[in-house]
């Protein structure tokens, strides 16, 4: 994951001290901190898809001395995030203020605020597949690409790249850890404690391939009749 963060506001740059938090299925990454008016974080982040039917959670928040305060968050729907083996050129995404909530679920955000964050999202194939079965996957996936062609958005993260010579990477410390049987808030704070839990950065993208439960069932079986009995 990289990214990008941006201010529509033509008033006198703001100095963020800005981390990003991503969140999907129980599972929570965050990037290092950094400084600056227009934060850039280079980091890859690889997330194990077990349904398409949640959302991608991604919150941009201020560190502060004893709380941090979220700038805005929005939430990219998983079957919006199309198949590709390249890194893409992103997409900005605009962030609101507030979470919508449906039975202690996040569903969706509301609220807009000035700020935008450049997300290069997708999925991959695992790595570790034989080569035959990759080669059978990625055809099927070329033609599920293309069926959803129209509603693409794009989703490997490269974040915020920027101008301000004043910015600097303050903390290199990030978390990629489990949150299974955690249940967002029924109400989204706005606020949490400053904490970290130290993890280098990961050095080169690796993602994950996730399919509906259909598709994962139909293409199992033509794989099978393809294989023939073993």
């Amino acid at each position: 994951m990289s990214g990008w963060c941006k201010r529509e506001e033509k008033k006198k740059p703001y100095k963020f001290n800005a981390y990003v938090t991503l969140k999907v299925q129980n599972v929570k990454s965050t990037t290092i901190t950094v400084r600056g008016d227009q934060p850039c974080w280079e980091q890859d982040f690889m997330f194990e898809i077990s349904h398409l039917e949640s959302g991608l959670v991604v919150e941009l928040w201020n560190k502060g001395l004893i709380w941090d305060t979220m700038i805005g968050t929005a939430l990219i729907p998983l079957s919006s995030i199309r198949q590709s083996d390249e890194e893409g050129p992103g997409e900005w995404t605009s962030l609101d203020s507030e979470v919508l909530m449906r039975e202690d679920e996040i569903c969706g955000t509301t609220n807009p605020t000035p700020h935008q964050v450049l997300l290069d999202t997708r999925f991959e194939l695992p790595f570790d597949i034989p080569e035959d079965e990759a080669q059978y996957w990625t055809s099927k996936l070329k033609g599920i690409n293309m069926q959803i062609h129209d509603e693409v958005t794009l989703l490997n993260i490269p974040f915020f790249s920027f101008d301000d010579h004043d910015s600097a990477v303050d903390d290199r410390d990030s978390d990629y850890r489990s949150e299974t049987g955690n249940r967002p808030p029924r109400f989204h704070n706005t606020s949490q404690t400053n904490s970290s839990v130290h993890q280098y950065p990961i050095g080169r993208r690796v993602h994950h391939q996730a399919l509906s439960k259909e598709s994962v069932q139909s293409y199992e079986l033509d794989y099978r009749e393809m294989r023939g009995p073993r």
